[in-house]
């Protein structure tokens, strides 16, 4: 491409556009390309997609070792600054209320008033207009220059954040990038989401306007972003993060091993949910947080930990409603279950855990003991065991009742068992005590708990002393 060209680079939210750019504008920089990168979404309180653009290309150009182009860059700067000055027109607003009873004289004088507006606003335009022209023809020249000592290379002005602007913001630097940038070598390449694009052109141009086609007037071309591998993003996460260093140093056996099991839960339901790859990370940031502000002498909670952080991700006010008591386990699973891809996860060893905890966690969060009949108070548990009881009056084989019911029962009585019915055959995260401690998870996940700061290994330090 030798440009004008306009280049939109489509995914969604939080699905890896900022980091692609980043990597794909080093690349070209690397090959020799000139690359100007703006954020747009930084830009949007000047409220002047124009000056933000302009301001940038020159400030971002102006330290080139190239004389001939500091030159151009100075002159596109300057007539950049006459086209921000002149195409700010004023504007001037007469209302109607009553102009009827107005005297004749005062219709007169307010008839010249607005001759005189008019005049005044066709000088502005034409002024406008000129300044345009110097600046386009400036803009020309910068780009040739760049072209002309690069083997022929366009400008590259790369845009992101676009699709997070004000809607208003947003159009308007689409208008700007393909009308007032629009000179050969110059290729913009822009950052979007489509369909949150199509909103925002909706929101400025009325819901029964074609948002699509207008769109495709300002785009040459478009390119979406493959989607990425979720399960590889949440591990490589979780890697970088350095959150299994605390393994290292806890008193807690079980830890590691229930931790495993752990990320599997997290892999399986962060990845089919549905939520972004931003809110994914914002999600482990916080698991490593409470791991690396976690005392060393405490139970990991892994597993109750990870459920409460599946929850407070996929569905934040459900989330809140469960731990107030508001809503019940069977309601919260089928309305979790419904999310995304994780109809489909439901039948996976993965899901059986994450209802097994649900069920325990709605004893807790009601104050009930483990050692209690959790049918009575549990819906999900009642659900899955008249499904078991269904299954064993029809006296159906014991192979074909080996379904997510039948191990969701086990699994959530080997949560609430006394640790003293445990064998070697019993998995090591069901063996650290009766109750799961999801209340406790819970307090962790939003920084409350107190077993996240080691106060009495603080009170025993020493005080400090000058010399310190």
């Amino acid at each position: 491409m030798e440009g004008p060209c306009v280049l939109a680079v489509d995914a969604g939210w939080g699905t890896g556009k900022t980091t692609f750019l980043k990597m794909w504008s080093q690349q070209l920089q690397n090959e020799g390309f000139t690359v100007v990168q703006l954020n747009a979404w930084e830009t949007d309180f000047t409220g002047d997609p124009f000056l933000s653009i302009s301001a940038e290309v020159t400030r971002q150009l102006e330290c080139t070792e190239n004389s001939a182009l500091r030159n151009k860059v100075e002159q596109a700067k300057k007539t950049a600054g006459e086209v921000a000055i002149r195409a700010i027109p004023a504007l001037v607003r007469i209302g109607t209320a009553g102009i009827l009873d107005l005297s004749p004289a005062m219709e007169g004088e307010i008839g010249r008033g607005l001759a005189s507006v008019a005049e005044d606003r066709l000088a502005r335009y034409s002024e406008a207009q000129g300044s345009l022209s110097k600046f386009k023809k400036s803009l020309q020249e910068l780009a040739e220059n760049i072209a002309s000592s690069s083997e022929g290379l366009p400008l590259i002005i790369v845009v992101d954040e676009l699709d997070r602007c004000r809607p208003t913001y947003a159009v308007e630097m689409l208008e700007v990038a393909k009308h007032l940038f629009s000179a050969d070598h110059v290729i913009f390449v822009l950052a979007i989401n489509r369909e949150q694009i199509i909103h925002s052109v909706g929101a400025v141009y009325g819901s029964g306007f074609d948002s699509d086609i207008y769109l495709q007037r300002f785009i040459d071309v478009d390119f979406r972003l493959r989607a990425p591998d979720r399960n590889r993003f949440i591990w490589s996460t979780i890697d970088s993060l350095k959150i299994e260093e605390y393994f290292v140093k806890t008193t807690d056996k079980a830890a590691r091993h229930e931790f495993e099991h752990a990320k599997r839960l997290l892999s399986s339901f962060l990845s089919n949910s549905g939520v972004s790859l931003r809110e994914i990370e914002q999600a482990l940031n916080r698991l490593a947080l409470v791991f690396a502000s976690l005392r060393s002498d405490t139970r990991v909670l892994g597993i109750a930990v990870a459920v409460a952080l599946i929850l407070r991700t996929i569905d934040k006010g459900l989330y809140r409603q469960f731990i107030r008591g508001e809503i019940e386990d069977l309601e919260l699973a089928d309305a979790i279950f419904c999310r995304g891809g994780l109809a489909s996860v439901r039948s996976d060893p993965a899901a059986w855990l994450f209802e097994s905890v649900l069920i325990v966690g709605e004893l807790e969060v009601k104050g009930i003991e483990a050692t209690q009949q959790g049918n009575r108070v549990s819906p999900l548990w009642n659900h899955y065991k008249r499904i078991m009881e269904r299954e064993e009056s029809e006296n159906m084989p014991v192979s074909r009742r080996q379904t997510s019911a039948g191990q969701i029962i086990h699994t959530v009585s080997e949560l609430m068992a006394n640790g003293s019915t445990y064998n070697n055959n019993t998995p090591l995260f069901f063996q650290s005590a009766t109750s799961i401690g999801f209340g406790r998870a819970v307090e962790r996940l939003e920084l409350f708990a107190n077993d996240l700061i080691d106060i009495d290994s603080a009170k025993e330090e020493p005080a400090a002393t000058d010399e310190d």
